[in-house]
């Protein structure tokens, strides 16, 4: 994953670099997970994170983008947590790295 400053950030290299994370994270728990991690994938009913595992995770996501992104619009709605697909993480970073 290269972490330029001056980085474009299309919506094909920001999928490739969430999934890249995103099986780093998965490897590391040793996760019962055999299917494909793509777009549909979610992240709590698919690969079972946990919450500190989610909080882990998102801060990865913004350490990688170098930016404090607002995880919790996307983690909380009408105050209640909800889980999210990989499609929709890629909508929220992709949105929140608009210049």
């Amino acid at each position: 994953m290269n972490n330029t400053v001056d980085a474009v950030w299309t919506r094909d290299r920001i999928l490739a670099d969430i999934l890249a994370i995103l099986r780093e994270k998965v490897k590391k728990l040793d996760a019962d997970f055999s299917g494909d991690l793509n777009e549909t994938t979610r992240i709590v009913g698919d690969l079972n994170f946990e919450s500190v595992t989610i909080v882990e995770f998102c801060m990865a996501i913004g350490k990688h983008f170098r930016k404090k992104l607002p995880f919790q619009t996307l983690v909380f709605r009408n105050g209640r947590f909800q889980d999210f697909s990989v499609g929709e993480l890629l909508a929220f970073v992709e949105n929140e790295l608009k210049p």
